[in-house]
């Protein structure tokens, strides 16, 4: 049997966990994920819960990093794509990226995010931009009170659905964070709705309510006037997922708008970035824009 063993938040090990009849069972390591990174320069992981405005708890992952001996710190809210999804406690390399950097990381689970139970997955129903995108907002506000985040350097990036709450994050909360980056991420919603090649629509969308007037109001192309900091957006050209025209729709929209854009388009990746030379790429990017928006990390 092939055994991936996770141990907190340290990259998983590959196992082959050998039973011959009459001799001992063998558990034999095959290979590390990554046997570059010490365990030294893995930051520490714990679990967090809050309280959102309608008083729904949410549960999240906090990452500090090593030279964090107190706070406020600069940070970076990381939700999660999907959005029917969630993240695990555990490792995390964009986190972990971040975090080796010198930055605070917090991953919300919002309503909507699997692993929580029916309930809690119901409340995500048709609350794209809206409930789920506010139970990231009270998450930020929460390592402000909690004295965790400098409220003057946070920043929220997200890939896929999270990197379209990155974007209406900064739509809905112009003043909250100083910088926003997405990559893979939606963009206009109206690429989601039936009809425009989506073989099953998305129940959390807000177009079920019958108001289509949400659905400008809750895609960040259509609000690049708002947006008033720096925006990096990221795209691989062969993305299936979320097409690559949802990212240069809003940088157009974000240039015609007057604002401040970064783009890194990838020309043979899809949704995931599957080519290491890209992963790398991207994280370099998202590396020197935090470093260029937030300020100098902790040291």
């Amino acid at each position: 049997m092939l055994a991936y063993v996770s141990v907190g938040s340290l990259p998983p090990v590959y196992y082959v966990l050998a039973r011959t009849p009459g001799k001992p069972t063998q558990l034999s390591p095959i290979g590390e994920t990554r046997p570059y990174l010490s365990d030294e320069v893995i930051a520490p992981v714990k679990s967090v819960s809050y309280r959102a405005r309608d008083g729904l708890q949410i549960h999240a992952y906090l990452t500090l990093p090593h030279a964090a001996s107190k706070g406020p710190i600069p940070f970076v809210v990381l939700p999660h794509g999907g959005p029917y999804a969630r993240d695990y406690f555990g490792f995390d390399y964009i986190a972990q990226m971040i975090a080796s950097r010198g930055y605070g990381v917090l991953q919300p689970n919002f309503r909507g995010s699997t692993g929580y139970g029916g309930a809690f997955l119901a409340a995500g129903l048709r609350e794209w931009g809206r409930k789920m995108q506010d139970d990231i907002t009270d998450g930020t506000k929460w390592l402000i009170d909690q004295k965790l985040a400098d409220p003057t350097r946070i920043c929220i990036v997200g890939w896929s659905y999270g990197g379209y709450a990155a974007l209406m994050g900064v739509v809905r909360e112009p003043s909250l964070y100083r910088c926003a980056a997405s990559m893979a991420g939606v963009t206009d919603l109206r690429h989601l709705q039936p009809g425009t090649g989506m073989i099953i629509s998305n129940i959390a969308l807000p177009s079920l309510d019958g108001d289509k007037s949400l659905i400008d109001e809750n895609s960040p192309a259509k609000n690049a006037d708002k947006i008033n900091i720096p925006i990096l957006l990221a795209h691989g050209r062969e993305d299936v997922n979320v097409s690559v025209l949802d990212s240069i729709e809003m940088e157009k929209a974000l240039r015609d708008a007057g604002k401040h854009v970064d783009v890194i388009y990838f020309d043979a990746e899809d949704h995931f970035l599957f080519k290491e030379g890209d992963r790398v790429a991207f994280l370099r990017k998202l590396e020197a824009f935090l470093k260029d928006n937030l300020g100098p990390p902790v040291n």
